[in-house]
């Protein structure tokens, strides 16, 4: 009986810890976007880009290219950023891209677009451009709620255990 009380304890233990363990759970957001450097000024070039930030963008985001998942023609370099995210520009959210030419040509979205799950398309006045906002859950770290279900697995098991032992 003592080794049940023990197993028991034990389990009980872990699970209070994973119950007062602070959830880890948290959306990242991933932005992809697709333009074309027409109109005025514009070269013609098709550029893309998409790239996960762990919370919703809210404030002037330079990012380089190795920040980004994809890169399609964008510039590569240490000193200057591929792309800047700008929440609330002048028109609205805004996509600063810079080419491979060292060109940045802006993309210009409805205000509130960076920080609202979506497709949007690009404002009349700017280059055209499409871009989609996605949100994931985080699955890198289980759940409290997954942790104390295996707890209670194992004092199952533990005690199915235990119950053999004594009538065997």
């Amino acid at each position: 009986m003592n080794s049940l009380r023990c197993s028991v304890v034990i389990v009980g233990f872990f699970c209070l810890v994973a119950l007062a363990t602070p959830s880890a759970h948290a959306d990242s957001v991933t932005y992809t976007f697709n333009g074309i450097n027409s109109g005025p000024f514009g070269d013609g070039l098709r550029v893309a880009l998409q790239f996960t930030a762990p919370t919703f963008i809210t404030s002037l985001t330079p990012v380089s290219a190795d920040q980004l998942n994809i890169c399609t023609d964008c510039l590569v370099s240490t000193k200057t950023p591929a792309a800047e995210f700008r929440p609330d520009d002048t028109i609205g959210d805004a996509i600063g891209f810079v080419d491979y030419h060292s060109v940045e040509y802006f993309y210009r979205f409805p205000t509130g677009a960076f920080s609202t799950p979506g497709f949007y398309t690009t404002l009349s006045q700017s280059f055209p451009g499409t871009l989609i906002v996605s949100t994931f859950p985080d699955v890198s770290t289980p759940e409290n709620g997954t942790l104390a279900l295996l707890a209670s697995g194992l004092l199952g098991l533990l005690a199915i255990c235990h119950r053999r032992l004594l009538f065997s």
